[in-house]
């Protein structure tokens, strides 16, 4: 398989100075990859040539006092402690992963000189299209460091810090959690303290030793047990018509942007006492499966699986995603929501298992496809449906909504209110 080198890694992010900035950790070593960078290893490949699609940026805020030479030792620092920063993707002849970690190396820093009249809001907003321009570049895990940086400087004092990690070295909650050990190291540099010692957590090797040991199988039996419990209950295809000739560019995203649904989807849960979240999910299942004359709706949920006390600080990609089926034929929203309160339940009880028996398992069952992909679900299609799901969520605010009562396909793009 060929991972090339993406041409914006060749060139800094624009109007910025890169600098190559040396770490050394405590050791070299090669072992298997973790089920979590297995997981996600399977989506970067499937989406090349577009190798940024998955990454991940935080930032944060320079106090003052800190000056660019420090910024850059204390994201040394961090690439010293965290090995998943430092680690790269070893793809094997069979079609198996390995990862290796590096024992010293180079990274990037990109620093760029903001101009003196961007002060406050203004500063933000400038570090805001930073950070979507630095997660926009490229990584080849196979050969990159997957932790470029770049620092903001205003009249000679850094201002602000982009972490950008690829999702092979960390998922989201592992990115805030580097993200709060840098400002818990620049504040201790601000301050003269002692800078706050590394905490405690597994490393991905140990994470995969563990996953192959007697426990961590007994463990993943366990979770495809659910799986297998999940694939009985759902449909055949979340889209039983015929797949098209998918359209180019065939992978899309949807985006809703509503300032009603955030209160309406508070107003609902609160009417129902359930939580924001599950609301969401409940009525996304709904509609799904309502627009195409369903009783269930399969869906894959991220479960975070740091449930275990060697994996709450860890750096790394643990997270993976658990398929649920989610009964929707019930007389009223609150069927709905216990239905998904069962399944919640479950998939964060059985996140960690081999992503390749998962797929196996659930290829000899059911048909799973992607809300995105054009052959399934056309982009005319996504918008509709998202314009479905803020009409439902504004009626539910109002007031119960039962799940017949949810739009069908030709209802989706119609508009105005949820006939009730």
């Amino acid at each position: 398989m060929n991972h090339p080198t993406p041409r914006a890694l060749a060139t800094p992010t624009p109007e910025a100075t890169r600098h190559l900035i040396a770490f050394r950790g405590d050791r070299a070593a090669t072992g298997p990859a973790t089920w979590g960078q297995q997981h996600i290893w399977r989506d970067i490949v499937a989406m090349l040539p577009d190798t940024a699609f998955f990454n991940i940026d935080q930032v944060t805020f320079v106090p003052a006092g800190i000056d660019l030479p420090v910024v850059l030792e204390q994201l040394a620092e961090l690439m010293s402690r965290h090995e998943s920063l430092r680690t790269l993707a070893v793809p094997r002849p069979d079609g198996s992963l390995a990862q290796r970690v590096l024992g010293e190396g180079t990274f990037e820093v990109d620093v760029l000189e903001l101009t003196g009249a961007e002060h406050g809001a203004e500063l933000r907003e400038h570090f805001a299209g930073a950070a979507r321009r630095l997660e926009a570049r490229g990584f080849d895990n196979t050969a990159e460091v997957p932790f470029p940086a770049l620092v903001g400087v205003l009249d000679g004092a850094p201002q602000a810090v982009i972490l950008c990690l690829s999702h092979l070295a960390a998922d989201l909650a592992g990115v805030r959690l580097l993200a709060e050990e840098l400002d818990a190291l620049l504040a201790a540099g601000a301050g003269g303290g002692e800078p706050p010692p590394r905490r405690s957590a597994r490393e991905p090797l140990e994470q995969a030793e563990f996953e192959n040991s007697p426990d961590g199988l007994r463990m993943e039996e366990k979770a495809l047990r659910h799986w297998s419990t999940q694939l009985d209950r759902a449909p055949a295809d979340n889209f039983p018509r015929p797949p098209g000739d998918p359209a180019e560019p065939r992978f899309w995203r949807g985006e809703l942007v509503s300032r009603a649904a955030p209160e309406a989807l508070r107003a609902a849960a609160d009417r129902h006492r359930s939580t924001v979240p599950h609301v969401l999910l409940a009525a996304t299942a709904t509609l799904l499966a309502r627009s195409e004359d369903l009783e269930a709706c399969g869906l894959k949920l991220v479960t975070a699986n740091r449930f275990r006390p060697e994996l709450h600080h860890a750096v790394g990609n643990v997270a993976q995603e658990v398929f649920v089926a989610v009964d929707v034929s019930g007389d009223s929203f609150a069927d709905v929501l216990r239905s998904v309160w069962t399944a919640t339940l479950g998939a964060h009880r059985n996140g960690q298992f081999r992503p390749e028996r998962a797929r196996a398992l659930a290829e000899e069952l059911i048909r799973i496809t992607l809300l995105g992909d054009t052959s399934r679900m056309e982009p005319a299609r996504i918008e509709g449906f998202l314009r479905g799901l803020e009409r439902v969520l504004l009626a539910l605010a109002e007031g119960d909504l039962p799940p017949a009562g949810f739009p069908s396909v030709a209802g989706l793009n119609t508009p105005g209110p949820v006939p009730r």
